[in-house]
């Protein structure tokens, strides 16, 4: 028996919701990640820079390298629900690899504001701004390449187009046998 289901629509619409399907409660606890974060950092940044008179990059940098180390532990276990050791080359050196990214698009952000302006609160902005334009690229990178994870997305896309993994299992094992009898 083959079990037949329509393609679901491919407009905008239709994508984004199927995306929230898949990724959205994961999306949810990145977004409270990244919020724990942002506070951590920009708290941080406001000691260095703002009470300590640290110089914008510097105070940047230090606020980064802290901030990263929460930031890794949550993500890895409320996030993407990784448990046993942490892994150096697969899992600390890549995550401490794209938080350096961050730190260095960061810093030329914070450095620039903090040289063309007296305001503390655009220092911080341009913090947050630089970060922000990295947290969708991340969660990805994350999501597919480190911790990859392929239940919820192909639960999600079963839940669309009205199959089961059962089902798709089933036909691909009646397929197997199909070219093995031939």
């Amino acid at each position: 028996m083959q079990i037949v289901s329509e393609a679901m629509p491919q407009t905008p619409p239709h994508a984004i919701s199927r995306m929230l399907r898949a990724y959205g409660p994961k999306l949810l606890r990145y977004a409270g990640v990244t919020c724990v974060n942002v506070v951590n950092g920009l708290l941080l940044l406001f000691f260095f820079h703002g009470v300590l008179g640290w110089p914008g990059i510097a105070a940047n940098a230090a606020a980064v390298t802290i901030s990263t180390i929460p930031a890794y532990l949550l993500s890895r276990r409320w996030v993407w629900e990784q448990t046993g050791p942490n892994r150096l080359g697969s899992e600390v050196a890549p995550f401490w690899a794209m938080a350096f990214l961050g730190l260095v698009v960061s810093t030329v952000m914070v450095g620039w504001a903090s040289a063309n302006f007296d305001a503390d609160y655009i220092v911080y902005a341009a913090n947050l701004a630089a970060f922000g334009v990295l947290w969708v690229i991340k969660f990805f990178v994350l999501e597919k390449l480190m911790w990859k994870s392929t239940d919820e997305p192909a639960k999600a896309a079963n839940a669309s187009t009205g199959t089961s993994s059962t089902a798709k299992v089933g036909r691909s094992a009646a397929k197997s046998a199909g070219r093995k009898a031939a």
